[in-house]
């Protein structure tokens, strides 16, 4: 999406936080979550994107993208107010399934027990997303793992410091312009930002979206 549609469409999303109570997404292939703070700095919307059953990879540069296990999601929340309270990641381990010629759902992960969190409202989510601006604390490597849906490699070895900046970055900042100095804040190359550096891309808040449940 364009910045100024972009900035739009977080602008509408920002003027009703009372009334959105879910933001899950998907199209990416990816294990992510982003979050909306306040001028004040307080998360007020988390916006999550589950991966995909497809593990299609992406291509570009005449680069092919990270491998990806295929992925559902199972959502918990409260039936009295749609707050979500956590939620259960099922996945297939791809070249386990090929050795054995048997499929098999495994549970990959449940999200409040593998971030330390009690629920995953935006306040919760805003303190894990602090957390992960240390490149190598077990939050940060968990999200790492989880985003291309527990591929076997080893993760802290392959995410340097400007794949980290990335990530935490994009977790934190849903416009252009923030997300940029937040990357080159973070990194002490003299290199800018570059949009698909190590198989990373900036994300616009659009990209990944399928629906909002809204309960006024």
């Amino acid at each position: 999406m364009y910045p100024q549609y972009n900035s739009k469409l977080n602008n509408i999303f920002m003027n009703y936080t009372q009334q959105i109570v879910g933001m899950h997404f998907g199209h990416e292939h990816s294990d992510n979550f982003r979050i909306y703070h306040d001028d004040a700095g307080v998360g007020v919307l988390a916006q999550f994107c589950a991966p995909s059953i497809t593990p299609w990879r992406y291509k570009f540069d005449g680069r092919t993208g990270p491998a990806h296990n295929p992925s559902f999601r199972l959502l918990k929340y409260d039936r009295s107010n749609g707050n979500l309270l956590d939620f259960t990641q099922y996945y297939m381990d791809l070249p386990e399934v090929n050795r054995n010629n048997q499929s098999e759902w495994k549970i990959e992960y449940n999200a409040t027990t593998a971030y330390g969190l009690a629920d995953l409202s935006p306040a919760s989510m805003a303190q894990l997303v602090t957390r992960m601006r240390t490149q190598k604390n077990h939050e940060f490597q968990s999200f790492r793992k989880f985003w291309t849906v527990s591929v076997n490699e080893n993760y802290q070895e392959s995410c340097d410091e400007k794949c980290h900046a990335g990530f935490y970055c994009n977790s934190r900042h849903l416009e252009k312009d923030s997300f940029e100095n937040c990357f080159n804040g973070l990194t002490t190359s003299a290199a800018p930002f570059h949009q698909n550096y190590n198989g990373f891309t900036f994300s616009s808040l659009v990209i990944c979206s399928t629906f909002i449940t809204q309960f006024v």
